[in-house]
């Protein structure tokens, strides 16, 4: 399992044994690997209450794709994100089409200038938008509960635009044989062995090894085939079986918040939290 994601699981679990007894609730971690879904929901009484979303103490907080417009030589806002688009954006494109900083071929992270308070508004937007009232977060070893209007009370935020591969795809049965190929010449050299590759009855491509993967750190494997280079995704099935999908190899210049933690617990943040918990 990612650091991330056991991260939400200590924090689910912190919020349970600290407040599920005395306040009737239940704090359940449900995020995953997939970033639609919130991290943690709140429910009291079979009913849902609201969403805690959990960040580490130096963490991304939410992202948007940009694209260059050829025609107008002007970044655009990408019509696959899943962010709705706001004056906060408004703001933020604003900045990277007046500086040729920004519109040149981006290969790297680029700081963006922009005042603290439009990182801090696109982000409590767009966590609102998915029901997020509270953020669980650490300050050194501290748990902190930050109630979402606070969030850039507790938080440095620093906006950059880099290119970012996103994006996967099943992959197709022509490919398989020459995957198959690659993971043999790469798995032993981590004393990993292919047990199975082939689809399931829902059209997904199954592997089967014989060890634990992600202990191993490498859940994106990347290979040469046929003098190409891809990239894979392993979503864990089991603890020897993943479903394995193909990452795009497409870089498109994103718009990334990163956070860092920089106070520790204010009483009024928890007093109301422990208040919403009452209801």
């Amino acid at each position: 399992m990612r650091q991330w994601e056991q991260f939400e699981i200590d924090c689910a679990d912190y919020i349970q044994t600290k407040y599920g007894s005395e306040y009737g609730i239940k704090a359940i971690a449900q995020g995953g690997s997939d970033s639609n879904l919130n991290d943690i929901n709140i429910f009291k009484n079979d009913k849902f209450m609201f969403n805690v979303e959990a960040k580490g103490k130096n963490a991304q907080s939410g992202q948007f794709v940009v694209k260059y417009d050829i025609d107008f030589s002007k970044y655009i806002y990408g019509k696959k994100n899943f962010s709705l688009y706001n004056a906060h954006v408004e703001s933020i494109l604003v900045e990277l089409n007046k500086s040729k900083e920004y519109l040149k071929n981006i290969k790297k992270t680029i700081k963006v200038d922009i005042p603290n308070n439009v990182s801090a508004n696109w982000i409590k937007e767009y966590y609102k938008s998915k029901d997020v009232k509270y953020f669980i977060s650490e300050f050194n070893t501290e748990k902190i509960i930050v109630h979402i209007d606070n969030f850039d009370q507790y938080f440095d935020i620093t906006c950059n635009l880099r290119p970012k591969k996103s994006g996967s795809a099943n992959i197709a049965r022509t490919m398989v044989p020459s995957l198959h190929k690659a993971l043999s010449l790469y798995y032993p050299d981590h004393n990993i062995k292919i047990e199975n590759l082939e689809f399931s009855e829902n059209k997904r491509l199954l592997l089967k090894t014989n060890s634990t993967l992600f202990e191993k750190n490498i859940e994106k494997p990347e290979f040469d085939i046929g003098g190409i280079t891809y990239r894979f995704q392993l979503t864990k099935e089991d603890d020897t079986t993943y479903y394995i999908r193909k990452l795009s190899s497409t870089a498109n210049p994103t718009v990334i918040f990163q956070i860092a933690s920089k106070i520790s617990q204010q009483p009024s943040d928890l007093s109301k939290f422990i208040n919403d918990l009452k209801q």
